[in-house]
Protein backbone atom coordinates (compact mmCIF):
# COMPACT_ATOMS: atom_id res chain seq x y z
CA UNK A 1 0.00 0.00 0.00
CA UNK A 2 1.37 3.51 -0.94
CA UNK A 3 0.80 6.78 -0.08
CA UNK A 4 0.74 9.69 -1.73
CA UNK A 5 0.82 13.29 -1.02
CA UNK A 6 -1.14 15.92 -3.45
CA UNK A 7 -0.12 19.33 -3.16
CA UNK A 8 -1.40 21.75 -5.67
CA UNK A 9 0.52 25.02 -6.59
CA UNK A 10 -2.04 26.83 -5.12
CA UNK A 11 -1.00 25.64 -1.69
CA UNK A 12 2.23 26.06 -2.34
CA UNK A 13 2.66 29.12 -3.83
CA UNK A 14 1.21 31.40 -0.66
CA UNK A 15 3.71 29.97 1.91
CA UNK A 16 6.87 30.46 -0.56
CA UNK A 17 5.86 34.12 -0.95
CA UNK A 18 5.14 34.64 2.61
CA UNK A 19 8.88 33.85 3.38
CA UNK A 20 10.33 35.63 0.42
CA UNK A 21 8.02 38.84 1.92
CA UNK A 22 9.61 37.93 5.46
CA UNK A 23 12.96 37.67 3.82
CA UNK A 24 12.71 40.84 1.97
CA UNK A 25 11.35 42.65 4.89
CA UNK A 26 14.11 42.18 7.30
CA UNK A 27 16.68 42.28 4.58
CA UNK A 28 15.50 46.27 3.89
CA UNK A 29 15.83 46.67 7.94
CA UNK A 30 18.97 45.31 8.25
CA UNK A 31 19.59 47.70 4.93
CA UNK A 32 18.08 50.89 6.90
CA UNK A 33 19.60 49.64 10.65
CA UNK A 34 23.50 49.44 8.27
CA UNK A 35 22.60 53.08 6.74
CA UNK A 36 21.91 54.93 9.78
CA UNK A 37 24.73 53.57 11.77
CA UNK A 38 27.04 54.84 8.52
CA UNK A 39 25.44 58.21 8.48
CA UNK A 40 25.60 58.61 12.43
CA UNK A 41 29.47 57.54 12.90
CA UNK A 42 30.03 59.11 9.89
CA UNK A 43 29.13 62.44 10.75
CA UNK A 44 31.23 61.99 14.17
CA UNK A 45 35.05 63.77 14.20
CA UNK A 46 37.96 61.33 14.43
CA UNK A 47 38.47 62.58 17.73
CA UNK A 48 35.30 61.53 18.68
CA UNK A 49 36.18 57.90 17.33
CA UNK A 50 38.88 57.39 18.63
CA UNK A 51 37.44 57.52 21.85
CA UNK A 52 35.48 55.30 21.63
CA UNK A 53 37.15 53.17 20.36
CA UNK A 54 36.86 53.33 16.73
CA UNK A 55 38.84 54.49 13.37
CA UNK A 56 36.89 55.63 10.03
CA UNK A 57 38.03 52.67 8.43
CA UNK A 58 36.13 50.50 10.86
CA UNK A 59 32.54 51.96 10.59
CA UNK A 60 31.26 49.70 7.53
CA UNK A 61 32.18 46.76 9.66
CA UNK A 62 30.16 48.06 12.92
CA UNK A 63 27.71 48.91 10.86
CA UNK A 64 27.56 45.80 9.29
CA UNK A 65 27.29 43.94 13.23
CA UNK A 66 24.89 46.57 14.21
CA UNK A 67 22.60 45.77 11.76
CA UNK A 68 22.63 41.84 12.10
CA UNK A 69 22.09 42.66 15.77
CA UNK A 70 19.41 45.07 15.18
CA UNK A 71 17.62 42.58 13.28
CA UNK A 72 17.45 38.89 13.58
CA UNK A 73 16.01 36.47 11.41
Amino acid sequence: MSYTNVMSIADFLPARQVGLRERIAIWRKRADAYRATVRELSAITDRELADIGLHRANIQDVAQDAARLAVRG
